[in-house]
């Protein structure tokens, strides 16, 4: 643990001051995801983005225990813990 807070006060040195971490299923991240994560970057230096490639299922699990905070995905839903939005 004091090796993750060594490297946190690193990437808060170097501007990082937070992360977003992203689930998504491949099409997501082939084909609509870059433009907007370039777009975000750009809007929002200071933030790391993590990306994990997973099934729709798997995003969902995956935001749902708290291992993402952002998932795409493709209907249907199966994890009635989550609120979703349409996007792309």
């Amino acid at each position: 643990s004091l090796h993750a807070l060594e490297s946190e006060v690193v990437e808060f040195s170097r501007g990082i001051k937070g992360q977003l971490r992203i689930a998504a299923n491949a099409s997501a991240i082939s084909e609509c995801l870059p433009a907007d994560l370039a777009a975000f970057s750009q809007a929002h230096p200071g933030i790391r983005i993590s990306l994990d490639d997973r099934t729709s299922a798997e995003v969902q699990a995956a935001v749902a225990e708290g291992r993402a905070d952002v998932g795409i995905f493709v209907p249907p839903q199966h994890e009635a813990r989550l609120r979703s939005w349409p996007w792309a």
